[in-house]
């Protein structure tokens, strides 16, 4: 599967961070044992920080050709692809408009709010997506640690992702990007590997990675 993680741009300083992961999945055991679960590895295959003078119409266009380009692809060599969508302040109309423009029902684009909240659901009391922040930071560490996040060679954007991360600071509890840097890219990935994860279920039959 492939995730579209999107960080739409707000106001100020912020630029709309976009990245494209290959989600793949790992057996551990047979699905007979009772052991048996599915891990997941993803793999970047770009990252972008748009320019700030990038209209939203261009933005959607982007994903509209990535769409498309998704869709021409036979099952034999994907098995879906999402658009994960932060959608505090400017990000939700965007994510109803991809929606529409898509022809797709919401199985295509994954609405996703971000919280300030300190536990780790990936649902509201409603139902809908959800990221506490902080989980989701942690979430994206732990896999990389793990080496279940991994840069393929020659990715576009790959040093620029790993030179953002290693630019987070906290300001009180909150993980936010040093004065003068971005984290639009290292939030966008965030959004993708949480979805990946926590929000979209493994596939009947996992793929095995040699």
């Amino acid at each position: 599967m492939v995730l579209f993680g999107l960080d739409p741009s707000g106001e100020g300083y912020d630029r709309t961070g976009f990245t494209v992961f290959e989600r793949h999945e790992l057996e551990l055991g047979e699905p007979t044992d009772p052991d048996y679960q599915v891990e997941h590895a993803f793999m970047l295959r770009h990252a972008e920080r748009l320019d700030r003078e990038i209209e939203f119409p261009d933005v959607m266009a982007l994903m509209l050709s990535y769409h498309k380009k998704m869709a021409k692809l036979t099952p034999k060599h994907i098995s879906g692809h999402k658009f994960i969508v932060e959608t505090n302040g400017v990000g939700y109309p965007f994510a109803n408009m991809l929606r529409r423009l898509t022809g797709s029902d919401p199985v295509v684009v994954m609405p996703v709010v971000t919280t300030a909240a300190l536990d780790a659901r990936p649902h509201d009391d409603e139902g809908r997506p959800r990221m506490p922040r902080m989980a989701g930071l942690d979430l994206f560490r732990v896999m990389m640690q793990l080496q279940r996040v991994m840069v393929t060679k020659g990715a576009k954007g790959g040093q620029l992702l790993l030179s953002e991360m290693r630019s987070m600071v906290y300001k009180g509890q909150r993980p936010e990007a040093a004065e003068g840097a971005h984290d639009d890219l290292v939030m966008s990935a965030t959004l993708a590997i949480w979805a990946g994860v926590r929000l979209i279920a493994p596939m009947v039959r996992a793929q095995r990675i040699n």
